[in-house]
């Protein structure tokens, strides 16, 4: 994957990623820039209670050491465990006021329904609609599932293959990374 994580505030890149392990070590290290792990922060994995993290000052620094890097631990095997683009999501969310975004230039093959398209970028969700406009067929007396294909969310291939399926528009589809860029 070929993932790049800007800065909106003045336009740097933050950081590049290849892998959801790399956007996982990255949210640990945005937790550690933020003032370090919390017994809060155990939340953030679903269905977990707050970190139990002793007080340095009464439990001895070795001891409270060896339970902070287990919260390391359990906070990078969740978002690791993650699809990257949903780890991702997690990241813009945490950082909040420090306003990331990031942009995945790796190349994708979808497939929908047995047709392939290739080299198509994460974000466009549009060029996918257009291609499936040639591809699916909507009675024209339909009116309201022509509106509600109008109106599919496309800012990435997933939301919008997501919500074609939902709406039942397409049967199955797939996304993964294009080996062979055209």
């Amino acid at each position: 994957m070929n993932i790049t994580v800007y800065s909106y505030t003045d336009k740097t890149v933050k950081k590049q990623l290849n892998t959801s392990y790399d956007v996982a070590l990255y949210i640990v290290d945005l937790l550690e820039d933020f003032g370090g792990i919390t017994p809060e922060d155990g939340k953030r994995i679903p269905g977990h209670e707050k970190f139990n993290l002793p007080d340095p000052e009464k439990s001895g620094e070795e001891c409270y050491n060896k339970w902070y890097r287990q919260a390391v631990d359990e906070l990078v095997d969740y978002y690791s465990g993650l699809e990257v683009h949903d780890a991702l999501e997690k990241l813009i969310e945490l950082a909040g006021p420090a306003r990331l975004y990031y942009v995945d230039r790796t190349p994708y093959k979808v497939t929908v329904d047995g047709e392939t398209v290739g080299n198509v970028s994460w974000d466009d969700g549009e060029g996918i609609w257009s291609w499936l406009s040639e591809q699916i067929y909507i009675d024209e007396d339909d009116k309201e599932s022509q509106l509600e294909w109008e109106y599919l969310p496309d800012d990435n291939i997933k939301e919008l293959l997501e919500a074609a399926q939902k709406g039942d528009f397409i049967g199955s589809f797939e996304i993964e990374e294009d080996s062979e860029e055209e």
